[in-house]
């Protein structure tokens, strides 16, 4: 059996590739995502875009900021907002990116630490961030002028966690902190039957330094391809 953890609001395409390949997947929603409603924030946003012209390059760190980040680029701000370098950090990213009609840059590793040195850490450039609270805040260290608009925010479900037990199952993570979550709150005998499939090398390996797991990475963190990792498994 294959685990779903992604938000409810993520996992339309899985829901999709689910029906489609007559594949059992169970959906724990593990995290649920909404915009930041903080008004400080908002009016930060509104000045940040209003100046969109400075940056000269844009960036968006996931999908969920993708999903939240184009919400708020003001309709008088399109044209010159696709005039701008606008990248990626992986494939999955872009992917969301082109759907808005967006012609990404994509990392040429997906990660924080690629996309920053494909930016040039040296360089002058105006930079603009789209990200969520959670962000680990390696780009905007490296990085030089940089702003950011951290739009969404993650909201943990503790009372999903009961829904783990000890069958063996293969478990998709798509970020550290869901990952973290789980191993700082189920057994470690319900951990030693669940093979985890990771969007990231990055993830494995910060996983493996918490807790003894049993885990692959998948090619790149699109839904099809941490889905084709887990097929290979199971």
């Amino acid at each position: 059996m294959i685990v779903n953890t992604r938000p409810l609001a993520l996992s339309d395409s899985i829901k999709e590739i689910e029906l489609k390949e007559k594949i059992d997947i169970r959906h724990i929603h593990l995290t649920s995502i909404s915009q930041v409603q903080d008004k400080v924030s908002q009016e930060k946003w509104v000045n940040l875009l209003a100046n969109i012209d400075i940056y000269k390059n844009i960036i968006f760190t996931s999908r969920s900021a993708v999903k939240f980040g184009m919400q708020l680029v003001p309709e008088n701000k399109l044209k010159t907002f696709f005039l701008k370098k606008i990248y990626a950090i992986g494939p999955a990213t872009g992917s969301e990116l082109i759907k808005h009609n967006v012609k990404p840059i994509i990392a040429s590793n997906p990660n924080s630490e690629s996309l920053a040195e494909d930016l040039n850490t040296n360089n002058n450039d105006r930079n603009l961030i789209f990200c969520g609270t959670n962000t680990r805040g390696h780009l905007q260290n490296e990085l030089k002028n940089i702003d950011e608009i951290k739009c969404y925010e993650l909201t943990y479900n503790e009372i999903e966690l009961s829904s783990f037990n000890k069958e063996k199952e293969v478990v998709l993570i798509y970020n550290l902190k869901t990952l973290e979550f789980i191993l700082n709150n189920i057994d470690e005998e319900v951990i030693k039957e669940k093979i985890f499939v990771m969007s990231s090398q990055r993830i494995l390996d910060a996983g493996k330094d918490i807790q003894n797991l049993n885990g692959i990475v998948a090619n790149d963190a699109s839904d099809k391809s941490m889905i084709d990792a887990a097929k290979n498994i199971i």
